[in-house]
């Protein structure tokens, strides 16, 4: 059997997640997701960590997506985010 971690890199998608500082200087965090909805909330758990001492995401920041090699390039807001989650935690329909 294949160790856990290589059969997820095989069955998910890469994605890189970039948010930028004031200055504009990128700051990237490279997860694995089933969708993009799913990588951005990855990444919002680990710029908001404690551990995570780059710049923190306000709801204003924007959320840069990418798969790796894909030229595509995504662009969605914190605030956008934050709603897309609480729709998410409502009550199933």
């Amino acid at each position: 059997m294949l160790p856990r971690i290589f059969v997820s890199w095989w069955s998910m998608p890469v994605a890189c997640v970039t948010i930028r500082d004031s200055a504009g200087r990128p700051f990237v965090h490279v997860t694995e997701s089933k969708t993009l909805f799913e990588a951005v909330q990855n990444s919002i758990e680990w710029f908001r960590d404690d551990y995570w001492h780059g710049p923190k995401p306000r709801r204003d920041t924007v959320y840069e997506v990418s798969l790796v090699g894909d030229d595509r390039r995504w662009k969605v807001r914190a605030a956008s985010v934050e709603r897309w989650r609480k729709l998410g935690s409502g009550p199933k329909r």
